[in-house]
């Protein structure tokens, strides 16, 4: 396969924003904050059903964190015996909290997929996560990640604020509202915020990270 196939997955997911483009860093660099709508087909299987199967599904640690308004919840609050008790998780979803799964492409061959494109287009390293949010409040507290961010929405309304390399800024930079099929391009280092509307919200996140990246941790 053509490592820059035009109608493979991940160029769907990205387009319009081309992905020779986007897989050379320093042209990648240029682009800034970019919004747009993802042609990517079949979005809707990624809703909160899959999340909650995917997240039942964990044995590390690492690969999942719930919060509730913004504040991490233990792990002893879902999980039996080190497994995931998917209906505490549930119990705990109900009450409006938020699901952070950041390795899934560790875990869902479909998004295995994509990060295979990406490290064959780009030769840098992909990881493909997931955040579910209940209730008014956003999963996580203002913060800013170490490398560029593609955000997908899939599922409900997220509203972004953007504040960028300022931690402390009292107003945003940059805003916009996420439906399903939008997406957001954001740089790494960018300071931001969300919060999630109609009460229910998901996106998928891929972390694109340089070589000297080893890891990627949802921040």
């Amino acid at each position: 396969m053509d490592r820059l196939e035009h109608d493979s997955p991940l160029a769907q997911m990205i387009a319009p924003l081309d992905l020779a483009r986007l897989a050379d860093s320093d042209q990648r660099a240029q682009i800034g904050l970019h919004t747009g709508s993802s042609a990517l087909e079949a979005i809707e299987r990624f809703d909160w059903t899959w999340l909650v199967t995917c997240a039942a599904a964990m044995t590390r640690k690492q690969d999942i964190k719930v919060t509730t308004r913004r504040n991490p919840v233990p792990h002893l609050f879902f999980t039996d015996r080190k497994a995931i008790d998917r209906a505490k998780l549930e119990a705990l979803i109900a009450r409006g909290a938020s699901v952070i799964l950041p390795n899934l492409q560790r875990h869902d061959p479909a998004l295995a997929a994509i990060a295979r494109e990406w490290v064959a287009a780009s030769g840098e390293d992909c990881w493909i996560g997931a955040i579910g949010s209940k209730g008014e409040s956003g999963a996580l507290t203002r913060h800013r990640d170490k490398v560029d961010l593609f955000i997908l929405q899939t599922e409900g309304r997220k509203a972004w604020r953007i504040y960028g390399n300022d931690e402390h800024a009292p107003a945003p930079t940059f805003e916009c509202i996420l439906s399903p099929g939008d997406y957001l391009f954001l740089p790494a280092g960018q300071y931001h915020e969300c919060e999630t509307l109609d009460g229910s919200s998901l996106h998928l996140g891929l972390g694109l990270a340089p070589e000297e990246y080893a890891t990627f941790e949802t921040d």
